[in-house]
């Protein structure tokens, strides 16, 4: 039978009891040994993610009812301590005494480091005497020594006395509360020998003897977290402490601004807490860690300042007065006689002399002082080109350009404090301003004003360092003909210059300098560009021609058929840059021939050259502001790199091309800045925005030549950006002819080009172009344009049926029939109706459209006077009496096609108002009429029946003629 027998405890021999409770303990002890073995194995293995060994450490251990022999327990703490309530702070202690543990608590529980050192100085607190004494005391057996590490920071790991655990000695740990250790106790443990055979302080300072840049300011960062982190919990004695140690670290690494940043929360601190003891040694670090590095003018601000704002308020005049006038001596030295540095003025003149003193180092090689070189490339502003001048009450300040490293050498610039300025409003309303260089947030540590500035000027010394300047071109003897006559070359820009500025023709100046680079090295002649290798000869010439293609001169050159190269007294005439559409005969080859030459420039470059000039090293994109010019247009022109020889980023060097540059290095390269806040693609961008009228018709213009020439010669892929670009433009400038004749170009090229992702991209494009200048009709008339000659003719049936539905829609919309959209009788038809429905609006004023107004003067044609009838089978148009310009708006009149032949079989072909040329895009005509019809008369009711806010009623009353 089964049953369950109760034994009494009386019955219970008490040697089974204690054989239980001893397995327990041992099993409890296992546990706790796995439990430590499990986190250190796990903080070895993992990489980044430290969170998982430590959580699982953490609830194992609290897992675990009996934590040993209590006898054990008993000798660790004292009698009164309750073991259970030291069990969290035990645990929590232990892993702060990892790197990885200490940033787990910092960052995901944020108890480090205050909760921390309370806890640490609890388990200290109720160590018993005998644990306490073995804490201190020296020990040959190794495996009795309580020190066990370091942290990176120098805090002490130790281990309680006989046991696995671990605590690090915080700040807490050693000072004037109960149970922590006192000055002498923690001066002895550091004098410990360690298994290095060294001490512990001995360990320390060799192990920060090994700390490189990188570290030093990783460590700085730390110091500073704590010290906020105390701060915040009312620590203020701690806080100051660790800013302090923050200062140190920054300056050891060389991050100069990050160190006075910390000294100012430092004095801060100091100032809150009211301690003259810890104000005196905490003011002596600061002022040493600056003397050190011979930053004595930063030394002497902080005796200043350790006086005026902690010092004095303490009542420690004497001490106070002896810093004061320690601080004044340091200053007047240097020509400062304001201590409180209220005088920009005399600070502003003081650093000009420095600056005029190294103006010699600045010309050669520049100034280095540690791990960075100090730049004032011409004496200039790099950012806003301001040039120096010693007798101009301008003040200037050192700009962190490219932070150093390790392995990295970091450059300062000397920019004026105005361009700061400009850095910081760059901004708008964005609380975070990004540095142009290294995109990260802009601080005020990125530039160095006032005695800073002085101490790192007066500490730097001159460069001597002569670097190896690696090849720029792969071909041997390229390399050669560029180092022999590099200064040769230079000369031809300089006479270039020098004849624009002193206003000689551009044509002239161009020609001149043609024959000056093609006759640098010797040769007599020139010859013609070779198949195979790049020859010195080539090379000559697709230097002066890609270096003319940068500048605005020397295009209108080139597109004026200036690439023939005569020699120089045999000088051909040339149209003026303005009337590029009146080209001589002839055959010039820009942009074609001049894009090819760039291709092969390009080509020649070393791969560390080609980097480089498309700034994609940081010194390099350091000096992008000089070495690079963006074009509203979006040409860009960069310096090819160890010369001053200009490079045009031409379209045929760009996309699949051999060694061309590819859509991801275009886009970081117009991601670089070039001024403060801007981009070279904000630059552009901008600089469209603030194109007046007369621009952007140039732009047009530009475009359509550029758009023929490529169309000319077979590259429709480069034609159609142009005629796109250029319609946008026109559009921008209410020139609707311009744009009409571009967007017809552009789908011709479109057709020729053969690529449906082309025709669909830019074909939409252009439709969007149009209905957002309230064209519809126009758009629609693209889209079946688009579904006829290009989709339907590539077995695109489909795109081409929804383009011709929704060129149907718009004309329903419109309350037209898709037949207007091709010209004839019912187009024609169409415009005489939609003039005639606007009778009454062109009695009492103008039709508005945008910055342009329609007029019908008394509604008939005011060069043949042919009145207006409805029911007449006549054909009109518009032809353009004035176009827009800035604070004018653009002029239509309605004229009959009549008017436009007569113009057109005048003998010279003059425009009647203009007193030039006439064009064809002079004359609108087609459905294109219709639609600025319909639009000006949309937009005309909508002006009078809501006026604008700060309009009065009357005034938006449409003017009446006289």
């Amino acid at each position: 039978m089964n049953s369950i027998t109760e034994v009494s405890a009386q019955a219970v021999p008490d040697s089974v009891v204690l054989d239980a409770e001893g397995n327990a303990h041992a099993r409890a002890e296992s546990r706790l040994e796995s439990c430590f073995d499990a986190l250190e194995a796990g903080l070895a293995a993992c990489e980044n993610s430290f969170s998982q060994p430590i959580e699982r450490f953490i609830n194992d251990v609290l897992e675990i009812d009996d934590w040993g022999d209590p006898a054990r327990a008993g000798r660790l703490f004292s009698e009164d301590a309750d073991v259970a309530e030291l069990r969290m702070a035990m645990v929590n202690c232990h892993v702060a005494s990892f790197a990885e543990g200490r940033h787990y608590l910092a960052e995901v529980q944020g108890s480090f480091p205050v909760d921390i050192g309370q806890q640490c100085l609890q388990v200290l607190r109720h160590l018993s005497p005998a644990s306490r004494l073995a804490l201190l005391t020296p020990s040959t057996d190794e495996t009795k020594r309580v020190t066990v590490r370091l942290n990176y920071d120098g805090t002490v790991i130790v281990r309680l006395p006989a046991s696995r655990w671990l605590f690090p000695l915080m700040p807490e740990c050693v000072s004037d509360a109960a149970g922590a250790l006192t000055l002498h106790e923690m001066q002895s443990l550091l004098q410990r020998p360690l298994n290095n055979g060294s001490t512990v302080a001995q360990t320390i300072e060799e192990s920060r003897a090994e700390l490189t840049l990188d570290d030093w300011r990783t460590l700085a960062q730390w110091h500073a977290f704590k010290a906020q982190k105390y701060a915040s919990a009312g620590r203020h004695d701690l806080s100051s402490t660790e800013f302090v140690s923050a200062c140190e670290a920054a300056m050891c690494g060389d991050d100069w601004g990050g160190a006075v940043l910390y000294c100012e929360q430092a004095l801060s601190n100091l100032k809150i807490c009211a301690d003259a003891r810890l104000a005196m040694l905490l003011g002596g670090r600061l002022k040493q860690a600056f003397d050190a590095r011979g930053f004595t003018l930063s030394g002497a601000e902080v005796a200043w300042a350790l006086a005026e704002h902690v010092l004095e308020p303490l009542g420690l005049a004497q001490s106070a007065a002896r810093h004061r006038q320690q601080a004044t001596q340091c200053f007047e030295a240097a020509g400062l006689t304001d201590p409180a540095a209220s005088d920009r003025r005399q600070m502003a003149g003081v650093i000009r002399d420095v600056l005029s003193a190294h103006s010699a180092a600045f010309s050669t090689s520049g100034l280095t002082l540690a791990s960075y070189d100090v730049r004032f490339d011409d004496m200039e502003d790099r950012w806003s080109r301001e040039r120096f001048d010693p007798n101009d009450d301008v003040e200037w300040c050192l700009m962190r350009s490219l932070p150093s490293g390790t392995d990295r050498q970091g450059v300062l610039d000397v920019i004026a404090a105005r361009t700061v300025n400009r850095f910081h409003a760059s901004g708008g309303q964005k609380p975070d301003r990004l540095h142009p260089l290294t995109r990260e947030t802009l601080s005020k540590r990125d530039f160095y004003v006032g005695r800073l500035m002085l101490d790192i000027m007066n500490v730097a010394k001159q460069n001597t360092e002569v670097k190896a300047q690696p090849a720029i071109w792969k071909n041997a003897a390229l390399q050669q003909f560029m180092d022999d006559n590099l200064s040769s070359l230079h000369t031809c820009i300089d006479r270039l210059d020098e004849k624009l500025l002193g206003g000689a023709a551009p044509e002239d100046a161009c020609e001149a300098f043609v024959a000056d680079v093609t006759g640098v090295g010797g040769w007599g002649g020139l010859k013609p560009l070779l198949a195979g290798n790049f020859q010195v000869g080539d090379f000559r010439v697709a230097l002066a021609e890609c270096f003319l293609a940068s500048f605005p001169a020397g295009q209108a050159y080139l597109v004026n058929g200036g690439r023939n190269f005569p020699v120089t007294h045999r000088f051909r005439p040339r149209t003026s840059p303005s009337s590029l559409t009146n080209r001589l005969i002839g055959e010039p080859d820009f942009p074609v021939a001049t894009g090819e030459r760039s291709l092969r420039l390009l080509q020649s470059l070393t791969p560390e050259a080609r980097a480089a000039m498309l700034l994609q090293t940081q010194d390099a994109a350091r000096t992008a502001s000089k070495s690079t010019t963006a074009f509203l247009y979006g040409l860009i022109a960069l310096t090819i790199p160890g010369t001053r020889w200009r490079f045009a980023l031409m379209p045929s060097c760009i996309g699949d091309v051999a060694a061309g540059v590819t859509a991801e290095e275009l886009a970081r390269l117009k991601e670089t800045f070039v001024a403060p806040g801007e981009t070279i693609r904000q630059g552009i961008a901008n600089a469209s925005a603030r194109a007046t009228p007369e621009v952007l018709r140039s732009m047009a213009d530009w475009a359509s030549v550029l758009g023929e020439r490529y169309a000319a010669a077979g590259r429709h892929e480069f034609a159609v950006d142009e005629f796109r670009n250029g319609c946008e433009a026109a559009l921008r400038a209410d020139a609707w002819g311009v744009a009409a004749i571009m967007c017809h170009a552009a789908l011709d090229s479109l057709r020729a080009f053969g690529s449906i992702d082309a025709a669909q991209a830019v074909g939409m494009q252009l439709v969007k172009m149009f209905e957002d200048q309230r064209l519809p009709l126009f758009a629609a008339a693209i889209r079946c344009r688009l579904a006829d000659r290009i989709f339907d003719v590539w077995n695109r049936q489909e795109t081409a049926a929804a383009m011709r539905c929704a060129a149907k829609e718009i004309c329903q919309a419109r309350g037209v029939i898709t037949d207007v959209l091709v010209a004839g009788d019912r187009l024609n038809h169409a415009v005489r109706a939609a003039i005639e429905a606007r009778r009454t609006q062109w009695q009492s004023g103008d039709l508005k459209l945008h910055r342009s107004s329609i007029r019908f003067d008394n509604m008939q044609d005011r060069y043949l006077r042919n009145d207006f009838d409805p029911c007449e089978n006549r054909a009109w148009g518009l032809l353009v009496r004035t176009e827009r310009e800035s604070g004018r708006d653009a002029i239509y009149d309605v004229v009959s096609y009549e008017t436009v032949e007569l113009l057109n079989t005048h003998g010279n072909q003059l425009h009647p108002t203009m007193f030039r040329d006439l064009r064809a895009d002079d004359f609108i005509d087609g459905v294109l009429v219709l639609d600025i019809l319909q639009a000006a008369g949309e937009m005309s009711v909508a002006q009078v029946a809501v006026p604008s806010e700060d309009t009065p009623v009357d005034k938006a009353k449409p003017r009446q003629r006289r």
